[in-house]
Parts: C-alpha cells; structure tokens; sequence
C-alpha cells in the first residue's frame, strides 16, 4: 500500500533539525495509528526550502523504515540539497536505495 505524505500538513517552518523531528515524529504517529504501508511518496508542493537538517531528519529517516519512497513535487532548491546529501553523505547505500531510482518525480 503506498501513503502519500504533503510535508505542508506536518511541518510549517522547514529549516531546522528540530522541524524535522517534529515533522518525522507527527508522520510516524499519524501513519502508525490510521494505516499500514509500505511505500511513501512524499510531496513537496507548497515547500519553498528545508534544510539540509530537515530532510536527514524526515526523508532519510523514512527511507530507512519503507521499502521505497517516491518525492515530488521538488523545486530545484530542494532537489539540490537532497541530491548533494545522498553524494556527500555516509548513508547505509541500501537506505539511499529505497528513494525511487534517484529519480525525483516533480509534478
């Protein structure tokens, strides 16, 4: 069963470690208690920025827990940030792997 999660339901302000927390902890609680699934697609739409801080701690920390996550709707701001982390960062390949085919899907 694929989710979809719009990141503007769960996180106003997106440029701290602690949005995304509070964002991934809100995401985690909602799902957890009102469904099952495997496969996210997570969008964007009506995000202008997060940080680099934001995404570690929302996207990278549900491709850990799903078997595949599909973005979208990413401007090229975002794009960038997310695509330099996967580059720059020492994420376990196998997590990195689960975002759909680095393809990120825009809308």
């Amino acid at each position: 069963m694929t989710t979809v999660i719009k990141i503007s339901e769960y996180a106003s302000f997106t440029l701290t470690r602690e949005a995304g927390n509070r964002a991934y902890e809100k995401i985690k609680n909602y799902h957890s208690a009102h469904s099952q699934c495997d496969n996210l697609i997570i969008d964007f739409q009506n995000i202008d920025d997060v940080s680099v801080s934001f995404i570690q701690a929302t996207v990278f920390r549900l491709a850990n827990e799903y078997l595949k996550i599909e973005l979208k709707n990413l401007n090229d701001a975002i794009r960038f940030k997310i695509e330099t982390l996967i580059k720059i960062t020492t994420i376990d390949p196998a997590i990195i792997g689960r975002i759909k085919n680095y393809q990120f899907k825009t809308v």
